[in-house]
């Protein structure tokens, strides 16, 4: 039999799924150094990682391993890296992988726990389609993240997006309004759900779920409303607030929404309460704004009376 005592590498490391022909990811000006491998107990750190991404991603840990089982805790950093480069370990969600930005993070990382707690950090955020994303942001901060995979959990207790842009559709009599947010929270937040059952919380509802507070900063919404004639196009900038309380699969308390802005130039504010994560969402709002004027809405007050 063999004993590994330690190992020292340089080099390149690439990984591949089977039958993949392109690896998943390639670590090069790679630095691997760890020994002590054959002792049970490791009380002080015993390797250091270390190695380049791409064309400017870095990523270096260092902490425990043991060989036998094989275990590990690192301290955990990484700097620009693809969204593709994160997700990939962690989620099958098309939203998150196929997603467009810079992401860092700093932390503690387990295994075989699969579990990350630490800061996490997004610039240059596009979510979607490139052309038509359902979501641009200038930056994103989350503070607090606690990830586990085994233990189908995540927890964040406070985020910060600046500058976010989102689109709003509303095409039939009948939608609920909220849904649109409702639908991205959960695709960004949830695991995906099984295609193939009508019960979009049946694969998911062993998944746990609790966001303490999301703020935005000088947001802007495009919102088209294809109900009336002709079709209603408005702008929504400068849009400032908060959502707080967001729990799946079980809301205990109503998530809270207050948010400001401009519609149009005209200052507007929205305050209520609802359950966003669930399938389908509740909520109910207070809307207030002084000085909308009916010129805004003269094109379809014209086509319903006429004149």
């Amino acid at each position: 039999s063999h004993v590994v005592h330690g190992l020292d590498f340089s080099g390149v490391i690439q990984i591949k799924e089977k039958g993949r022909k392109k690896p998943n990811i390639k670590f090069t000006n790679v630095v691997l150094q760890a020994n002590k491998l054959e002792q049970k107990q490791i009380d002080k750190e015993n390797f250091v990682f270390s190695a380049s991404v791409g064309e400017q991603g870095k990523i270096k840990t260092k902490g425990t391993v043991h060989t036998a089982p094989f275990e590990v805790a690192a301290q955990l950093a990484f700097t620009s890296l693809t969204p593709e480069d994160v997700f990939q370990w962690f989620s099958k969600t098309p939203t998150l992988r196929d997603s467009k930005g810079v992401i860092s993070a700093k932390g503690t990382f387990l295994y075989p726990q699969k579990e990350f707690q630490g800061q996490i950090e997004s610039e240059n955020i596009i979510i979607g389609n490139v052309k038509r994303p359902v979501l641009r942001a200038a930056k994103a901060k989350l503070n607090d993240f606690s990830w586990s995979h085994n233990g189908q959990k995540l927890a964040v207790k406070y985020i910060l997006v600046d500058e976010p842009e989102f689109s709003w559709n509303r095409s039939g009599e009948k939608d609920n309004p909220i849904a649109p947010a409702s639908v991205f929270l959960r695709h960004i937040f949830l695991p995906e759900p099984d295609s193939s059952s009508s019960d979009p919380d049946k694969s998911t509802a062993h998944f746990s779920l609790d966001l303490g507070r999301i703020d935005f900063t000088d947001g802007a919404v495009s919102y088209q409303d294809m109900r009336i004639t002709p079709p209603l196009a408005i702008g929504i900038t400068g849009i400032n607030g908060s959502i707080s309380k967001l729990q799946y699969p079980v809301a205990k308390e109503q998530s809270v929404i207050k948010m400001s802005g401009h519609i149009e130039g005209q200052p507007f504010t929205i305050e209520g309460e609802g359950k966003l994560m669930q399938d389908p969402p509740t909520a109910e709002f207070v809307f207030s704004s002084p000085s909308l004027p009916l010129a805004l809405f003269s094109r379809q007050l014209k086509s319903r009376t006429g004149n």
